[in-house]
């Protein structure tokens, strides 16, 4: 029988392995989604119509903070990718690392910080209607609401920035330099 980390986690040094793949571009993808849900909320005035779409962005966050869970656990399992082109200047190996290290922990802080808003505002966690946790709080409980809430509204323009970053890294690699990383990032 063909051992699962050597099939799944650890294919041929040349390519990524398929969890890392698929969790990187089903993460980012929900990931880009949330932020939008949640500007296009920012922008709604406060309503019957931003009510009804607030639970669907709770529920899609936590769904989205547990792929993310599962993409760093895989990442931390797996490690960084440690090869290192010879035309890669010093810093860029490190600053990679960096990016990579901040946008696991944006896509961590984000749901945990929303959950923290339902909580400190005495309300339950739901996902798609169903109770996650139960309402803690008898009322809202107005400071630690508001530092919920300013943490999640950092973490998205802090995400937002490094995945500009992250995003422009990888067009780089791939128009400038004409190397391997966007097409290991696609499995080829």
């Amino acid at each position: 029988m063909t051992n699962l980390r050597h099939t799944f986690f650890a294919p041929p040094s040349d390519r990524l392995p398929l969890a890392t793949i698929v969790l990187h571009w089903v993460v980012a993808i929900g990931m880009v989604g949330m932020l939008l849900y949640g500007l296009e909320l920012w922008l709604i005035p406060s309503g019957p119509a931003k009510a009804a779409l607030i639970p669907l962005h709770k529920s899609f966050g936590i769904v989205v903070g547990v792929l993310a869970l599962l993409r760093a656990c895989v990442r931390i399992y797996e490690g960084f990718p440690t090869a290192i082109p010879a035309n890669v200047r010093d810093r860029e190996p490190l600053l990679a690392y960096w990016v990579h290290v901040a946008l696991l922990i944006m896509t961590l802080i984000l749901p945990l910080s929303g959950i923290a808003k339902s909580i400190t505002y005495a309300r339950p966690v739901a996902v798609f209607g169903f109770n996650i946790i139960p309402q803690l709080l008898d009322k809202k409980i107005e400071f630690w609401h508001s530092v919920a809430s300013l943490t999640h509204n950092v973490a998205a323009v802090l995400l937002t920035i490094f995945l500009f970053v992250h995003t422009g890294a990888a067009i780089f690699h791939h128009f400038v330099r004409r190397d391997a990383k966007l097409r290991r990032m696609f499995g080829f």
